[in-house]
């Protein structure tokens, strides 16, 4: 018997990460853990070495945070930007993103949590997936998803901050 063709799903319109904000980063800073529970969104933006990403993500997020430790500027959450800058935001995330077609094919649907930190003007400084989606092709397409998004878009001129630490939910979902 002739194998039938497997229908693809009709494509669904891209959800948009919602930003949360993300506390006020502690005083003194701690080696960020590994784990996914709520409470390592208390970590500081500026840690030596984020855990999860690649060798070659971790040395970036190492030698750009060693970068700013110099310029110690103030790490604000994204309750302090204006409502249009967020939805910016979310915008240009949601056209980075890309749900994989094998992921599709096997009917693959979950949600990650994304940390990370940008600078004023976009640059990612650091990254991390703080909660996996439970399949590593979406993980793996929430991590193409912020090196494709990089640069984000520069923080406007009226808001202060040096720094903007972010966790951001990036649902998968089939219709």
């Amino acid at each position: 018997p002739e194998p039938e063709p497997e229908p693809e799903p009709a494509p669904e319109p891209e959800p948009e990460p919602e930003p949360e904000p993300e506390p006020t980063p502690e005083s003194t800073p701690q080696p960020e853990r590994q784990d996914a529970r709520p409470d390592a969104a208390t970590q500081t933006a500026t840690a030596a070495e984020p855990a999860g990403g690649s060798d070659a993500t971790s040395a970036r997020a190492q030698a750009s945070t060693a970068g700013e430790q110099a310029q110690s500027g103030s790490t604000g959450s994204v309750s302090d930007t204006p409502a249009d800058y967020r939805g910016e935001l979310r915008a240009w995330l949601a056209r980075s993103k890309e749900y994989p077609r094998r992921a599709r094919r096997l009917r693959q649907e979950g949600t990650a949590t994304l940390y990370f930190v940008m600078d004023r003007n976009g640059n990612v400084l650091e990254w991390e997936i703080r909660k996996s989606s439970g399949h590593p092709l979406l993980d793996e397409a929430v991590e193409n998803m912020i090196k494709r998004a990089d640069p984000l878009p520069a923080l406007p001129d009226n808001v202060s901050m040096q720094r903007l630490a972010l966790t951001v939910p990036v649902s998968f979902k089939l219709r």
